[in-house]
């Protein structure tokens, strides 16, 4: 018998990018989880998974233990950081309320609504 790898095996290489693959899916998902929750807003799911993907992964580059932040400082910005990105609470807030603003709302909610209606998502009760 041949030592190494049989045909049928998948290589290291592929075993990388399945795992790598299977990440950035389940973040993906998250991402498009909390649009249809109505929790984050309206985005490309993909390009805001990679963006937040990146910029965790670059902080290995400049991250540094001997400065003036923390390994759990840094960690904490970043992560708020990138919820506040896509989080629509801030956007939903109507510090001045017009009849433009909730009507735009309005719309937003219906969007929400009619997506989760189509792809058939199920309604969880209000928190």
């Amino acid at each position: 018998m041949q030592s190494g790898l049989l045909e049928s095996e998948p290589t290291r290489d592929f075993n990388c990018r399945a795992v790598h693959e299977t990440r950035v899916i389940g973040r993906r998902k998250c991402v498009e989880f909390g649009i249809e929750q109505g929790e984050f807003r309206e985005l490309d799911a993909k390009v805001a998974a990679f963006s937040i993907i990146g910029m965790c992964n670059w902080s290995a580059w400049w991250f540094s233990p001997t400065g003036p932040r923390s390994l759990e400082q840094v960690s904490e910005q970043i992560g708020d950081m990138a919820l506040h990105s896509l989080q629509t609470e801030n956007e939903r807030q109507l510090r001045e309320p017009s009849a433009s603003k909730v009507i735009r709302f309005l719309r937003d909610d219906i969007d929400i609504l009619e997506r989760r209606r189509t792809s058939g998502g199920g309604f969880s009760e209000p928190r």
